[in-house]
């Protein structure tokens, strides 16, 4: 599975456990154990099923 996320401006393809180098985020965006939550999420697709 893989999903389309944009940030600062830039779209990536991201599968879990990836690890990227973003721009500086603020701290509203950092989930209660430290995990960055991206919203809206543009694309994501699973065994061949794409949901937008």
């Amino acid at each position: 599975m893989y999903a389309i996320i944009k940030s600062g401006g830039r779209q990536a393809r991201v599968a879990e456990g990836d690890v990227l180098d973003i721009d500086r985020v603020t701290s509203d965006r950092v989930t209660g154990n430290g995990d960055l939550e991206f919203t809206p999420l543009m694309l994501v697709a699973d065994d061949g099923t794409v949901i937008t």
